[in-house]
């Protein structure tokens, strides 16, 4: 379902409306800009400090990027009605720690074939959002560069910017241990260029 607010401002103090969070403020005649969508409030270049604490981003670093160009943080949300965990990436030589990529988790224990309903489910209602703006791009199952034993398959919704907006189901093997999830995600073309050229995951 399409939103149509009078003002940004507005948009905001409806957080949660529009598919699982992820919500956008345009008109028929605006080009989509990814600043316009936001996932548990949270903006692609917003300031992560802005939303948490120095302390919080610091202890959740993580290290699964091929180099360090970019700092990834990953912990989970208690008070989210929608998502089990958050993540996020900032150019590690930002002082100013704007987010670049942002996700929002959605845990199905031992249920893939339910999260890929649910992924269809958003899918379709995106496609209707950025429907002139973008191209979709449908990956298929793919093996996950972490664990050649677990699985993914995400649609990604290239916007015009060369910006990204993406849906992705992975379905984690036994050995590996992790649960399987869906993520919602909107990430910046200089990330999505970098991640997926050099920057892939080596862990989770």
């Amino acid at each position: 379902m399409l939103l149509v607010f009078d003002s940004l401002v507005e948009m905001k103090k409806l957080l949660g409306i529009v598919v699982l969070g992820l919500l956008i403020y345009t008109t028929p005649s605006k080009a989509i800009d990814l600043r316009d969508f936001q996932i548990e409030g949270i903006s692609i270049l917003d300031s992560a400090t802005d939303h948490f604490s120095i302390d919080k981003i610091k202890n959740n670093t993580r290290n699964y990027f091929k180099n360090n160009k970019f700092t990834p943080v990953d912990f989970e949300i208690n008070s989210s009605e929608m998502y089990s965990a958050i993540q996020f990436a900032f150019a590690t030589n930002d002082n100013q720690f704007k987010i670049t990529s942002l996700n929002g988790i959605i845990d199905f224990p031992n249920n893939i074939d339910k999260c890929n309903s649910k992924k269809n489910e958003i899918v379709s209602q995106i496609s209707d959002l950025v429907k002139g703006f973008s191209k979709k791009i449908d990956t298929g199952v793919q093996q996950h560069p972490a664990d050649k034993h677990s699985s993914y398959s995400e649609i990604r919704f290239e916007l015009d910017s060369g910006d990204n907006i993406y849906i992705k189901c992975t379905d984690w093997s036994d050995q590996i241990g992790y649960t399987d999830h869906l993520k919602v995600g909107i990430e910046t073309k200089e990330f999505h260029d970098w991640y997926h050229n050099i920057g892939y995951y080596i862990s989770k």
